[in-house]
């Protein structure tokens, strides 16, 4: 069995490389993809105010405001808040101005332009519960939890009425819309209403008759002596009119709903919304609509028990009381919210309405005409809708679409192929497909893409859609199924809505326009949540496929639905004497019922619940994918087991189908995509052929595209990978999300493409591959220009031209060798050249250089570029702007390791010129600058009174010191700073060069410190036996005094008369001095005396002291010391020691005797 597998595993890839290559030619491979639009959350909850033009929202986002555009629901400004929830907000008469409140009881004036602040101050001791204009735009007022009202001058800024009195929290007030009236109402938490008189400064009435919060205070301006009566509203369901002349009561209108809105209307602009038979019946009553609790708009008159007309109930059509029993108690909040609403406000013009609900959904209403009908049906209705008041949803803003979980693009009816577009707009592009979206709720909502605004909601689930998958029924119906945590899945129909998107209608009439979309089947069967669906893409979508919780898979028969419907629709329009062929669409007077949808198999598919399901293309196999690890194979329509899938270490999350191949693709929770064989006939293992790896966390999703020849998935990562089958690497990695992807969809072949996530946000991606290709021919293009203008530059000695060429370019090697070529510049002019270059540094362009800055001081050779580079950035940029360049803190640690080693070098490197240039100085051998090659002998370095070659190396003749360097050069000198003073030297004969000499050295303070090591006892017991000794030549030694203190003249000290030497050259009139010298003697061999001979320093006429001596004991030392002190009288500083030397004297001669000691050798200390 795993040779039959392993065969078939091997022929399966030699199958895919073929097919890969043929459509690899027939589709074109895309290599990336472009974000072009998104939808964000930009509405939390909270307050939600429209501009006085209709045009603009100002929308509370958490502790932020957000202005969205209307038209395209794009966020235009982003005001930012302290961190503290809004709890007002208000707009100028103008429209130029945002007023909003904060829970830190600060409140901010905004230009609404510019998105800036203008002006900031406290206006109550406690947060601000309502902000409103005055009709003249002068005036604001201010209601909070202080029990008071305040009103402020807005161009000013400060305080001009201050109102104290209610009992409770002040939750609501208006001005009169009248400017001459010059009053203010306001309304509390104790359903207390008051009227106050800016005039007098002070409450002219006291309005008690309401029994809770009073939510909405109107002036019905339209009516017939409105402008001295007063609409209020609060949640104790009873509006109430009153006259402003007496402060009464007139009349009460029940609403039996807590009213959370309420707006007068003017009958002759709103006589859509109101009917005109009403209008015509009372033109001159008092309409106003409410909206509260029970999710409906209706449109009332004062002195009626009943609305004069209605909108559709926000929860139409769902399954009231269907919830299961395992259903979640914040779903349950989640429905309630998304079934009320929260305000009312009425339009610029007057004829509409914004109603704002529970769950963050914006919903703009009016009377607009449903344009998805027959025309049949359109005139048989005229009449009907002239007469009566229609309130319909135009257009929706979605705040806070929550999670979204899944996707898909409709298909267009003429299209037999997934995600056609053929259709066309006005401006002659292909029109994008609507796309259906379950986001966390029980709505399946329909977005257009052009604008990114929902144009449909439609309620039918008792719970969250959990999954949905589409196709193209068999009359070119645009079919959708969906799944539930209701443990229902639910067929539509949804092709109204996809027209209105694919024609450009929604755009105009909005959600309006979608009408027609319906439930067509329910099914019924699973007992956990429904997570995965799938339907079949061909032969009029069939049957389907599904799976969830209870680890159940399910196929369904959609082909036989589909016929129930129609058989009961027909029934229908008998029953009502209507002629269902005349109407192909429904009726007003026709209600249709879901039908039930029938399942043909069920089997337990997998150890644990189901995550996903496919269908193959020529329909004969499903599969379905589990937490289990595993994938399953599944002949259909039977469900009969045709093989299983191992190879994920952990969950499966998506499996796929290749729409050309016999392939198929599964994701996991271990990072992975793998490709396996799907041949029912291989064995009961399939095998895997490639896997593919690239993300970085859960891969969720994949879609096969390019003819099956590519993948894109999607994870946990947030991240959106494109990947070729063939090579099985990722083309292309786009980040589009701050949480889980969960939804992909594909329109078409992979043109459009839309992805969803828990960070609430929907972006609509785009094939980006021609205009990637466009820009990088244009790079290159601009990239060969650069880069022959860089070598022109370079070839020019345009040195700056050419360090901004290749910076430009980013070619570090280029840009080193211009600055090292400015800085060798021989007019010394570059470092203003580097500094001109390091000037109009900033952003990327001066990280760049600092990283190759970084690079260059890394390495020794480079470091003087490096170097001088950041001493110009010091000079010309400012600590703070370097330190906002990213990374700074790390290039500045690994600049200063690098640097400090660096300044060591150069240390140990300085302080080893000075043994050289003392060592040269004694020979003589130092070159002057002045010449070209060779030693500086002239007249004066035969004086005492010149500064010699020793002077030119920093000595000068302020102060000096006698300086004994391999003789007594007798030259007067100044030390230099951190120079040593060589004050004494004495050579043993034998050993290497490197032992030869002692050095005694002297430092800044005149101090001498001697740094000859002691000598093990061992040595010195060798050096005091005679018979030891194998040298002939006795030691001698030169004795050297101490240099002097600063100011002080060294003492004279008389050298012994030398030895009779022939007639020199020389004019110097110093006595002659012979110096002996040595060779190195040879390994093994004791050395030989040396021979005396004339010195550099005899030839030029300077004074010589006595030879070196080889290295004595102590004992030998001073009986030396007593032989030197015969030669001559010693300074003044020594005469005491000159009388206790007589005994030493007899001794001296029978020293002479003796054989010089034997050299020992030891470590320098």
């Amino acid at each position: 069995g795993e040779l039959n597998a392993r065969a078939s595993g091997q022929a399966a890839r030699r199958y895919i490389d073929r097919r890969s290559v043929m459509s690899h030619t027939q589709a074109p491979q895309r290599k990336t993809y472009v974000a072009k639009a998104s939808l964000e959350v930009f509405y939390t909850g909270g307050p939600c105010r429209l501009s006085h033009d209709g045009t603009m929202v100002a929308a509370a986002c958490h502790e932020a405001v957000n202005i969205v555009e209307v038209g395209t629901g794009k966020v235009v400004h982003n005001l930012p808040g302290d961190t503290e929830p809004i709890t007002a907000l208000c707009w100028s008469r103008d429209g130029r101005r945002v007023f909003s409140a904060s829970r830190s009881m600060r409140c901010s004036v905004w230009d609404a332009t510019t998105g800036e602040s203008v002006r900031t101050f406290k206006a109550h001791s406690t947060p601000v519960l309502y902000m409103g204009v005055d009709p003249t735009g002068t005036l604001l007022v201010t209601t909070s939890a202080d029990r008071t009202a305040r009103v402020w001058d807005i161009d000013k800024g400060f305080c001009t009425h201050a109102f104290r009195g209610h009992g409770g929290m002040v939750t609501v007030a208006c001005f009169h819309p009248d400017a001459r009236k010059l009053q203010l109402y306001t309304g509390s938490q104790d359903g207390e209403v008051r009227a106050w008189s800016l005039r007098e400064r002070k409450c002219v009435g006291v309005l008690q008759a309401h029994q809770s919060s009073v939510t909405a205070i109107q002036v019905p301006m339209a009516a017939e002596g409105g402008v001295d009566k007063l609409i209020t509203c609060a949640r104790d369901r009873v509006v109430h009119e009153w006259n402003l002349k007496t402060m009464k009561r007139i009349s009460t209108l029940p609403v039996h709903e807590a009213a959370e809105g309420l707006v007068c209307l003017d009958p002759a602009a709103a006589a859509g919304l109101v009917g005109k038979a009403a209008v015509r019946a009372a033109p001159d009553a008092i309409y106003f609509a409410t909206a509260g609790e029970k999710g409906m708009i209706r449109v009332w008159r004062m002195g009626t028990g009943k609305p004069v007309s209605s909108a559709v109930h926000l929860m139409a059509g769902r399954v009231v009381g269907a919830a299961h029993e395992g259903q979640e108690e914040d779903e349950e909040q989640d429905d309630a919210a998304a079934g009320t609403f929260v305000s009312l406000q009425p339009t610029s013009k007057g004829d509409g309405l914004l109603a704002v609900t529970g769950d963050s959904r914006l919903l703009f209403y009016g009377s607009g005409e449903v344009e998805d009908r027959d025309e049949e049906d359109e005139e048989e209705d005229d009449r009907d809708d002239e007469e009566e008041g229609k309130i319909v949803i135009q257009k929706e803003l979605i705040g806070n679409t929550d999670e979204i979980i899944a996707a898909a693009f409709l298909p267009l009816r003429d299209g037999s192929k997934h995600g056609s577009t053929s259709e066309k707009v006005g401006d002659g592009k292909p029109a994008l497909n609507a796309l259906a979206v379950a986001t966390n709720s029980s709505l399946l909502r329909v977005f257009d893409p052009s604008t990114m605004s929902c144009t449909a909601a439609l309620a039918g689930h008792s719970g969250a859609i959990l999954s949905l998958d589409v196709a193209v029924g068999p009359n070119g119906e645009s079919l959708v199924l969906t799944g539930s945590r209701d443990h229902t899945v639910r067929l539509w129909d949804l092709t109204p809505a996809a027209r209105a998107v694919t024609t450009g209608r929604a755009v105009a009439g909005g959600a309006a326009t979608t009408a027609g979309a319906k439930c067509l089947a329910v099914g019924q069967g699973h007992v956990g949540a429904v997570a995965a669906v799938a339907l079949a893409k061909r032969n009029g979508a069939p049957l389907a496929l599904s799976g969830g919780a209870d680890k159940v898979a399910r196929v369904w028969d959609i082909a036989g639905a589909l016929a129930a419907y129609a058989e009961a629709r027909a029934e229908a329009f008998e029953a009502a004497g209507i002629d269902p062929k005349k109407h192909k669409g429904d009726h007003p007077s026709v209600r249709m019922e879901p039908v039930l949808l029938g399942a043909k198999a069920a089997a337990i598919a997998h150890d644990k619940a189901v995550n996903c399901a496919a269908i193959a293309p020529n329909l004969t196999l499903g599969a379905t994918c589990s937490g289990d690890r595993t994938a399953r194979l599944w002949r259909l329509p039977d469900l009969i087991p045709a093989g299983t899938i191992r190879g994920h270490k952990r969950g499966v999350w998506a499996i796929a189908f290749s729409p050309t191949d016999r392939i198929i693709a599964t994701a996991g929770g271990d990072k992975f995509i793998k490709l396996w064989s799907c041949d029912p006939n291989a064995g009961v293992q399939s095998s895997c052929l490639r896997t593919l790896e690239g993300h970085t966390a859960a891969v969720l999703t994949l879609r096969f595209i390019s003819s099956g020849t590519q993948i894109v998935s999607t994870g946990s990562d947030g991240l959106l990978v494109l990947w070729g089958v063939r090579t099985g690497a990722a083309v292309a990695t786009l980040d589009g999300h701050d949480d889980k992807a969960w939804a992909l969809a594909s329109d078409a072949d992979g043109d459009v493409l839309a992805t969803g996530g828990a960070d609430a946000k929907l972006t609509l991606w785009e094939d980006g591959t021609a205009e990637a290709a466009e820009e990088e021919a244009k790079e290159l293009a601009l990239k060969a220009g650069t880069q022959q203008a860089l070598s022109n530059a370079a070839a020019s000695g345009e040195h700056l031209k050419a360090a901004h060429l290749a910076l430009k370019l980013g070619h570090p090697f280029a840009l080193r060798k211009a600055i090292e070529a400015m800085m060798a510049d021989p007019e010394g002019h570059g470092d203003a050249a580097l500094d001109s270059f390091c000037s109009g540094m900033k952003g990327k362009t001066l990280h760049r250089y600092l990283s190759y800055i970084r690079e260059w001081n890394a390495n020794a050779k480079f470091c003087e570029a490096a170097q001088r580079c950041m001493a110009s950035l010091f000079r010309l940029h400012s600590l703070s702007e370097l330190s906002g360049v990213a990374g700074a803190k790390d290039t500045c640690e690994t600049l200063k390791a690098f640097t400090t080693r660096h300044f060591a070098r150069a240390g140990r490197l300085l302080r080893g010129t000075y043994l050289l240039d003392v060592a040269l100085a004694g020979m003589g051998a130092l070159l002057d600058d002045d010449m070209e090659g060779g030693l500086k002998i002239d007249d004066e370095v035969k004086t005492t009174d010149h500064r010699g070659i020793i002077a030119e190396m920093g000595f000068t003749p302020t102060d000096t010191n006698e300086i004994d360097t391999f003789g007594r050069l007798g030259i007067p000198a100044k030390l230099a700073a951190r120079t040593p003073v060589l004050t004494k030297l004495t050579e043993h004969v034998g050993g290497d060069d490197m032992d030869d000499f002692d050095f005694v050295m002297e430092d800044e303070k005149g101090d001498a410190e001697e740094l000859e090591g002691e000598m093990d006892e061992e040595e010195e017991e060798a050096e005091d036996d005679p018979s030891d000794s194998d040298s002939d030549a006795p030691p001698r030694e030169v004795v050297t005094k101490k240099a002097p203190a600063k100011g002080k003249r060294a003492a004279p000290v008389k050298a012994p008369e030398p030895e009779p030497e022939p007639e020199s050259d020389s004019d110097s009139d110093a006595p002659p001095m012979e110096v002996v010298t040595k060779k190195a003697p040879q390994r093994g061999r004791p050395p030989k005396a040396p021979k005396s001979s004339k010195s550099a320093a005899e030839e030029l006429g300077l004074a010589v002291p006595p030879a070196i001596s080889p290295r004595k004991t102590r004992r030998q030392r001073r009986e030396s010391e007593s032989e030197q002190v015969e030669l001559g009288p010693e300074p003044e500083p020594k005469k005491k020691a000159a009388a206790k030397t007589p005994a030493k004297r007899k001794a001296a001669p029978k020293k002479e005797e003796a054989a010089p000691a034997k050299r020992s050798t030891r470590s320098r200390k």
